[in-house]
């Protein structure tokens, strides 16, 4: 997981930071290929338009199961004092809350610092280097084709990844370093107490609460011959000449930590650790987190956290459905940009109807999971559904007889 060894790297130029042109590019795409494109983006589009349909199907049964999952674990789960392991609570299903701590100090194995009373210690790294950005801009033009016009631009940026210089549209005097000098790395306790529990390590990466962890010189303790290279500024450490003006290449390492607090935590009591409850379903409830001391705030969390998942995933099916939808109606608006003005407006009227069309067939599809899952709900929302397809259907009809 963790690279503790210094890398090197070509590094390129310097400077103070701005943005630099990296002149355009021109190119023309004709009608016939547009036309071309367009069909067979139709067979993605049909792709995502019937992907949809299960992804929303499923996310409904996958929320109500959630919800079932936590109900049987509150109502199961017994609360318990984590001081000292009580044996007649063994196999039981439980909820223990406390604070969570170590008897370990965490060291960064290159940079030397420590902590101590920290769950978890994370070495972020970052590079000060050179990043291509692209502006697109498409031009319709008389008879179907389009001119598309893109105009780089180079400015200089901390980022935590390398980018890699040799791929931009100019990277002649826009060299990075190949690689950093040193990895990011997380470093986590071996043993985590809950009182007279131990937190078991499928639950440690529940522990993500970092916080700023400042760094100062008499706490790095690094090898002799990097001790010249590295120095540290403003509770980060540094490898460059000028913190305040950065070149290309220099590199900052900033530290966080998870210090010793309290969390709540529900699973089955194994021994002096805890192990996953399967619910009657077959579900599997076995969570922690951080800060939440009663069972009741707990549960009121994880249901949260349900809610805000099924509600994501809702916007991820409706969106592949309603950008299906556009892949497929594509074709119209291609076909009517030999006027470039009348095949904009077939594009709004398409993305309109798209839209038209994605929200009731993706509350139909809600619908009919809730009718399979929560019934009564269901059987509501399948009535809006219906009535906006009808109200759709009647404005289509009304239009065809104006016309």
């Amino acid at each position: 997981m963790n690279n503790d060894d210094f890398g090197g790297g070509d590094f390129g130029s310097s400077g103070s930071a701005g943005d630099f042109s990296g002149g355009t590019e021109v190119s023309y795409q004709s009608w016939f290929s547009r036309i071309a494109s367009a069909f067979g983006g139709m067979i993605f589009g049909l792709l995502l338009f019937v992907v949809a349909f299960p992804i929303l199907f499923w996310n409904e049964g996958r929320a109500v199961h959630r919800a079932q999952d936590l109900d049987e674990g509150q109502k199961s789960a017994e609360t318990i004092e984590v001081q000292a392991v009580d044996p007649s609570r063994e196999g039981k299903v439980v909820f223990a809350s406390g604070p969570a701590t170590t008897s370990e100090s965490l060291r960064d194995p290159i940079f030397g610092v420590t902590t101590k009373d920290s769950l978890w210690l994370k070495r972020s790294v970052e590079m000060y280097q050179w990043k291509e950005s692209e502006h697109t801009e498409t031009k319709k033009n008389l008879g179907g084709g389009e001119t598309t016009t893109k105009t780089y631009s180079y400015s200089r940026t901390w980022t935590s990844d390398v980018i890699d210089s040799s791929h931009f549209h100019q990277p002649q005097g826009h060299q990075n370093p190949r690689q950093f000098p040193c990895t990011s790395a997380e470093f986590v306790a071996a043993v985590i107490q809950l009182g007279a529990f131990q937190i078991p390590e499928d639950l440690k990466s529940s522990l993500h609460d970092f916080q700023p962890l400042t760094v100062t010189s008499e706490q790095m303790d690094i090898a002799e011959d990097q001790s010249t290279k590295w120095r540290v500024s403003s509770g980060q450490i540094y490898s460059g000449q000028d913190a305040d003006n950065p070149a290309i290449g220099d590199t900052r390492v900033h530290f966080q930590h998870v210090p010793s607090g309290p969390c709540g935590l529900v699973g089955v009591q194994t021994g002096a650790t805890f192990a996953p409850f399967t619910t009657r379903r077959g579900g599997r409830l076995f969570e922690l987190r951080s800060g939440l001391i009663t069972k009741e705030d707990f549960f009121r969390k994880l249901n949260a956290d349900n809610d805000f998942m099924t509600w994501i995933l809702r916007l991820v099916g409706f969106g592949l459905m309603y950008f299906g939808l556009m892949l497929l109606f594509r074709p119209m608006s291609v076909l009517a940009d030999i006027v470039p003005f009348f095949g904009t407006l077939v594009g709004y009227g398409t993305g309109l109807l798209a839209f038209l069309l994605a929200l009731p067939l993706s509350l139909s599809t809600i619908a009919i999971g809730w009718i399979v899952y929560r019934p009564l709900l269901g059987i509501g929302l399948l009535v809006v559904s219906a009535g906006l397809i009808v109200l759709l259907g009647r404005g289509i009809s009304r239009s065809r007889t104006a016309q």
